[in-house]
């Protein structure tokens, strides 16, 4: 019988904790009685001890000699959700104004299968990548476009992440360096911009094709120069880059 992995079984029972009292202290929010300072000013004192729990565990797990990847990961999810789904749970609709005008114009294509002319509420109308694929997922999932639109922040920031563990990956062997910088993004990240609309759309596909194109050609790089087949300065260029 293999030896239990104590570190591994404390952290994900910190990680099951933090979840449930996360989930526990929005059932006692009112956002009516929210100040200026937002929705910070009314998520209780349990809340904060989650986010605790989270970004210790995770300290912990990230430089941990012993590489648990699944684990790490899961503690940075775990973070972007709070971080993103707590708003949407807590006023069970959207906050964005720009997000509704965006639903209107999904909910066009949903009714007649084209882009309308105008909407009246000034959400551009020639963003057929947004609102067609929102439109989709709204009819295969069998929910209303602002239903889609409320879970579209998680959606691209866990989207976000995947992409830039895979570029930031390309980049360094040290897993403590890329693990650091996702749970900086999640942290640096502004909470509600990316809401339905192309912006958040084009940052995640942008992300993507980072993550896909720059190690490929750090690697077309690498193999130039071994072969030899660039020139001095292009040798200089490719030192450093490597």
């Amino acid at each position: 019988m293999p030896p239990v992995d104590w570190p591994a079984v404390v952290a994900l029972g910190v990680l099951g904790a933090a979840t449930a009292l996360w989930l526990r202290s929005l059932s006692s929010v009112d956002p009516a009685d929210m100040s200026e300072l937002g929705l910070v000013s009314v998520m209780p004192g349990i809340y904060f001890v989650a986010v605790a729990m989270l970004t210790a565990g995770f300290i912990l797990l990230a430089f941990d000699p012993t590489p648990r990847r699944g684990l790490t990961a899961g503690y940075v999810g775990a973070f972007a959700v709070v971080a993103h789904a707590t708003p949407v749970l807590v006023s069970g609709t959207l906050q964005n104004p720009w997000a509704w005008a965006n639903v209107a114009v999904v909910d066009a294509v949903q009714r007649t299968g084209e882009l309308p002319a105008e909407t009246g509420l000034g959400a551009p109308t020639e963003w057929p990548a947004i609102h067609g694929f929102t439109a989709l997922v709204a009819d295969a999932a069998g929910v209303d476009p602002a239903t889609v639109a409320m879970w579209m922040p998680v959606a691209f920031n866990l989207f976000a992440l995947l992409a830039l563990w895979v570029l930031f990956s390309s980049f360094t062997s040290d897993e403590r360096v890329v693990w650091s910088a996702l749970w900086l993004f999640v942290l640096g990240n502004w909470v509600g911009q990316d809401h339905l609309s192309s912006i958040g759309l084009s940052v995640a596909l942008a992300l993507a094709v980072y993550a896909v194109a720059l190690p490929l050609d750090r690697v077309a790089s690498r193999d130039a120069f071994i072969s030899g087949n660039i020139g001095p300065s292009d040798r200089d260029t490719t030192s450093l880059a490597a």
